[in-house]
Order: C-alpha cells, then structure tokens, then sequence
C-alpha cells in the first residue's frame, strides 16, 4: 500500500571506494501527472489574461535555430539597403514608405547631415514625447514663430510627461497632432511605433517585402545605457512585426537587427575616411566601413558572412564571455551574413562638410 518502493541500500565496504547511497523517493505519477496538468492549465491562463493588442509577434529566434526556405529549399533572402544610399526621389518608389521617429536626446543646431538626409527620406515624422522638445530646440527661432517650420512633425505621442508646455502650445498652433498614451506598459517608442505599425500594411504578412515601411529611429545612442538597452529592445520586440526594417541612429554610430535562417544582404553607404578633398567627398555622409556583429540577447551558434575584412565561417559561435566581432571593416560593397540566432549588426556613421 506503499506510495513508492524503498530501494536496498547498498552494503558498506561493498567493492573498492564504494559509498554508502541515499534512497531516492520518486515522484508517483498520478502526482506528476496532475501537478503538470495544473502548471500548464496556469500558465495558459496567465497568458491569456494580457490583450494582444499589447504583445507582438515575437521573433523565437533566441530559443531556436530558424531557416527559412522555399518550397525548391532555396534560403530566402532578405536586402538592407540603407537610406544613404537611395536618392530623395527613392522614398515613396515602388509603394515602400519611410517614417523617422525622433527620440528625446539632443538635436545639434542647426540639425546634423545625418539627421537631415533622414528626416527627408521620411514621409512621416513622429516624436516621441520629449523628442518634440528637441526638435523645437534645434529648429525653431522662438515659441513665437508664427510661419511653420522647415522641420514640422506629423505626430507627437508618448505619456506626455517630458512635453513642454510652450512646446506642445507651438504645434498645436501649427496644426500637429498630440496624441497622450497613459499606457505604463509600453515607453514612448513602442507607442510610436505602434502607431506607425497601425497607418502602414506592414503587418499584412502576404505584401510584397520591398513595399514595406522602413521607420529610422534618431537618437537612439549617446544618453544613459538603460535608454540605449531600451532602444536595442524595440529591435527585438518590433523587427518581425516591420520585416526587419528598423534602423536605430544616432550622429556616430547606427544599428540594426539580422533576421535568424535567412540569408541577410546588407548594402550600406560604406564611407571611407581619407584625405579626399573633392567636393563629392566633401559632402558625404552615411555609415563607414567599420561594423560590428553583436549577439545580444542569447549566443548566436553559427555565423557566416561575406564582403568582411575577417568574415566568419560558421565554425565559432558569438557570445558575449567568448568571441564578438566589432572593430570589423567592410571591404565589398554588399555584405552578406547568415546566423541561426538574429544578431545585431552596427557601423560607425560618417558626415563630412561640416
């Protein structure tokens, strides 16, 4: 009538160096049995308790290694192309749209050349609470300025408690909308980009890959680490659900986040530094040639790429505690990277002329 069956202990002295066991106890099934029901029973519970309005997809590429491929089991290919080096006239062609979201950290003044090619490659501004303070600083003469300025917003959205009140009185007069999100679940990014996501058909899973919306994120590094991690995180929680097409920027460096399984071409403004003098050389501006390939978030197993000075052959995972691969350079106009885990890929960013 016993719950379980005490094993025979084992005879001390019993073969050479031989110890004495601990009898073991098992579990009875019946017990696991409902004890497991009940925790998975839970846990669908308390996740069902979340709105999905508030939780998108989730890339499970940290847990698992992903391939995709077509029915020919061909790897599907995916083109970052960088918006330095598209033309102006670039920025609505083919159905493709582009929206900046404009972080609350320092505009320069006037604005930089890397803030001014993206915000005119973008068809929709947005800032993010405090990032409207920003701009109005880096743009506007004074509160007063009656006529619009060269540099005005489609949208202001956040929790509204960075604002100022002479700021937000200064668009509204100019016809901005200001939108307050109370949501304590979600920073002034994700609300944002929640916007974006719902006035674009990005999510529209069937669309064609080059008719999506692009959206650059300005002054995404350079303040504290927590709001840099926070910046890091929206690549993670919001890449899938925009194709991959998120690009954090700052005047020094920029970032962005390389699907898991699928072969990733990656075409950027590769700028060199040198003593050109030439008026194109002059005036150019966009990322450089060094990067970096950065496995936040979980150890990435296998990677492999080309168009790097020291590429990688797939035979030594990235981890941080092991082997990350920054201070790399670019050395082909198009880069090629395949990883079984996303990886963040990073350049410096270069503005010459002033």
């Amino acid at each position: 009538g016993s719950w379980y069956h005490q094993p025979p202990l084992e005879a001390e002295g019993e073969g050479e160096g031989s110890k004495r066991s601990e009898a073991k106890i098992p579990m009875p099934t019946g017990i696991c049995a409902l004890f497991g029901g009940y925790l998975v029973f839970s846990w669908i519970s308390f996740a069902e308790s979340f709105p999905l309005t508030r939780r998108p997809k989730v890339d499970l590429g940290c847990q698992m290694t992903m391939t995709t491929a077509d029915a020919a089991g061909t790897m599907k290919v995916r083109r970052h192309v960088s918006p330095f080096v598209s033309s102006n006239e670039d920025k609505s062609d083919n159905g493709t749209s582009s929206c900046l979201v404009i972080l609350n950290f320092p505009i320069s003044r006037p604005p930089s050349r890397v803030f001014e090619h993206l915000w005119d490659q973008s068809t929709y501004r947005i800032c993010a609470d405090g990032g409207a303070n920003r701009l109005f600083d880096a743009t506007t003469v004074s509160s007063e300025e009656a006529v619009p300025s060269t540099y005005l917003p489609d949208k202001i959205k956040g929790d509204l408690d960075s604002l100022r009140s002479d700021v937000r009185e200064h668009y509204e007069k100019l016809g901005v909308n200001v939108e307050r999100d109370k949501c304590q679940d979600t920073n002034d990014l994700d609300k944002c980009l929640q916007t974006i996501l719902a006035r674009s058909d990005t999510s529209n899973e069937a669309a064609d890959d080059d008719k999506k919306t692009n959206v650059y994120i300005y002054g995404a590094f350079g303040g504290r680490f927590d709001q840099e991690m926070a910046s890091i995180q929206a690549l993670y929680r919001w890449s899938d659900a925009f194709s991959y097409r998120l690009m954090l920027y700052s005047d020094e460096t920029s970032a962005f986040l390389l699907p898991a399984g699928v072969m990733s071409e990656v075409t950027l403004a590769n700028i060199i530094e040198n003593d050109d003098q030439s008026e194109v050389a002059k005036r150019q501006v966009g990322e450089g040639v060094t990067c970096g390939l950065i496995p936040i978030g979980c150890r990435c197993d296998s990677v492999t790429t080309t168009g790097l000075k020291w590429n990688l052959d797939g035979d030594v995972p990235l981890e941080f505690g092991g082997l990350v691969s920054t201070s790399n350079r670019i050395v082909e106009d198009t880069v090629t990277v395949q990883s079984s885990q996303p990886l963040v890929f990073t350049t410096e960013m270069i503005s010459r002329g002033y």
